[in-house]
């Protein structure tokens, strides 16, 4: 075949490769089977861990609801830790629970991405499934967001991002793994204690995303006999609970540096006579997430090496 001929058929060739993963079904964590003839270009997205995921496929969404101060139906410009370029100029929709529904109809989306994470189910699903294709992810769970960007690699037509998004994140963990891991040879065992409030304590477990990302680098978490974590890893406890706690050192999950003056918590932890170390939590960043967790498993390593 002479070369001008073979030109035009590679390029039909090549243009229909490129077509040839769509359609494209995925199964949602809502159990619902959507198929997608082509990858949507107009993308509703609720929630910051679904958010976050979307941008680390260098998606920009057209709407956005999440928690964030400002008035329904305005342009977002500002975001507590994505950048312009990432987020670009979405519109606010509103909270996960107040949604308009009328500012999503107008946004004409071809994908609405919705957490399910036990609130997600019901008449809200619905009537966003009425307005375009929806998708109900959970991204809380340890683990959880690998298997979400995966998919929605496939959906947005971005699959080698994803690719490349889970080695990044990989490249990371055994980065601060080996960062840590003199530490974790003389110190395994970690007590992962969440301190929302002066009169609330935590315990958090492998299944719960920080307390699996201190597992991922090498530390086993641990919680004091007898408390049972339940499927989602994390469970409030007395403080009387530390009494059967043993443990090599301490996380502290709280959202401010320091010590938390007038929490109950404190003066216990002080007595268990091991190393704390307080990992600090961003105002508007989820605990999930390939952008997140790098954050916070940098946290993690500097309160390491500080406190060992």
């Amino acid at each position: 075949m002479h070369p001008k001929t073979l030109a035009p058929v590679l390029v039909t060739f090549v243009f229909s490769f490129a077509l040839a993963q769509f359609p494209v079904t995925v199964t949602d964590d809502a159990g619902n089977n959507i198929t997608f003839d082509a990858a949507p270009e107009r993308v509703v997205v609720v929630r910051e861990e679904l958010l976050e995921l979307l941008v680390s496929l260098d998606i920009q969404p057209v709407g956005y609801g999440g928690r964030i101060d400002v008035p329904q139906g305005s342009e977002v410009t500002t975001h507590a830790y994505l950048s312009a370029e990432q987020l670009g100029t979405p519109v606010y929709i509103g909270e996960a629970q107040g949604l308009s529904l009328e500012r999503i109809v107008l946004l004409n989306p071809d994908l609405i991405l919705f957490p399910n994470d036990g609130g997600a189910e019901g008449s809200i699903l619905d009537e966003l499934a009425a307005i375009a294709p929806t998708l109900a992810f959970n991204p809380q769970a340890r683990g959880s967001w690998q298997d979400i960007i995966v998919k929605l690699g496939e959906v947005l037509d971005k699959e080698a991002q994803a690719e490349a998004v889970l080695a990044a994140y990989a490249a990371k963990v055994a980065e601060v793994r080996a960062d840590v891991a003199e530490t974790v040879a003389s110190a395994p065992r970690t007590a992962i204690v969440y301190l929302p409030s002066p009169d609330s304590t935590w315990i958090l477990g492998s299944a719960f995303a920080l307390g699996g990302l201190a597992e991922s680098l090498g530390f086993e978490a641990v919680a004091p006999a007898g408390v049972d974590l339940g499927p989602f890893g994390a469970s409030e406890v007395s403080l009387e609970a530390f009494f059967d706690l043993e443990t090599d050192a301490i996380f502290t999950i709280q959202f401010s540096e320091g010590v938390q003056e007038g929490f109950q918590a404190e003066t216990m932890l002080a007595a268990m006579d091991v190393p704390i170390m307080r990992v600090v939590l961003a105002e508007g960043r989820p605990y999930t997430g390939p952008i997140s967790e790098v954050f916070y498993m940098e946290q993690f390593r500097d309160q390491v090496l500080k406190a060992f």
